[in-house]
């Protein structure tokens, strides 16, 4: 209530499938199938447990998280981790899977959590990985096919994340309004006509010896802007924002 007072839409991130707590749990007490596995059939150790999306049990419990939170008041749900591990398929067991694929499994889990959402009114956003729209297999993102089933996409574009080249762009931690514009007008080229929208993730963030204040956040906002997303979210694993970036909002 006090940041609807603010103008503020709330919406809630929820980290799905990288669960330790769920994981872990659910293998001390027997349920080893609701966790993802190493071939020599152990919990496999990525995160300190990563949960299984192909389980019934496991896309229940977070939906009825979600549902928690959107009666609790929450107007959006936008949901982290709905992919699969980094690292070959071939290093991990996904117990049901059989054989479908886990792009399949992670939309079918989407799908599953639209259609109970949708019925309360609230909206559903995925964050995906910035290299998801050039090589969404490897981690289970298929971006045309996600988007058929939220409202939103959130592309983690960090400029501090691109190797040197990507996109045709030098130093892309040094060129943030390049390759924001570059990388998010892929996005936008594998989802043409179906009516998605971008959000995309802002790096609001120092890191590799390369100062990030105003001039670069804004440059990220600015590219997207240019590109039509109106939309975005700051991230610093610090919770410190850079508010010179921002052009505020006349108050309700």
């Amino acid at each position: 209530a006090e940041l609807e007072g603010m103008g503020v839409r709330v919406i809630g991130r929820i980290v799905a499938f990288r669960d330790p707590i769920y994981a872990q749990a659910a293998w001390a007490a027997g349920r080893k199938d609701e966790v993802i596995q190493d071939p020599e059939g152990g919990m496999l150790s990525s995160y300190g447990g990563f949960t299984n999306y192909v389980h019934p049990a496991v896309r229940a419990y977070n939906l009825e998280l979600a549902l928690e939170a959107v009666d609790a008041g929450v107007h959006d749900i936008l949901w982290d981790y709905v992919r699969r591990p980094e690292g070959h398929p071939s290093t991990m067991v996904v117990p049901g899977l059989g054989d479908g694929t886990s792009s399949d499994a992670i939309v079918e889990f989407l799908a599953e959590t639209h259609e109970a959402l949708r019925v309360r009114g609230a909206y559903q956003g995925a964050s995906v990985f910035g290299i998801a729209a050039a090589a969404g297999d490897s981690i289970a993102q298929d971006i045309p096919a996600m988007a058929r089933v939220v409202d939103y996409l959130a592309p983690m574009i960090y400029p501090s994340h691109w190797g040197p080249g990507m996109y045709d762009v030098d130093s892309p931690i040094r060129e943030p309004y390049e390759i924001t514009k570059r990388s998010l007008a892929h996005f936008q080229q594998l989802t043409d006509g179906l009516g998605v929208r971008y959000v995309p993730w802002i790096q609001d963030f120092t890191i590799h010896g390369v100062h990030y204040g105003p001039a670069e956040v804004r440059a990220q906002i600015d590219a997207a802007a240019e590109l039509g997303m109106t939309g975005f979210l700051l991230w610093d694993p610090n919770v410190t924002y850079t508010a010179d970036a921002l052009t505020p909002l006349p108050r309700p």
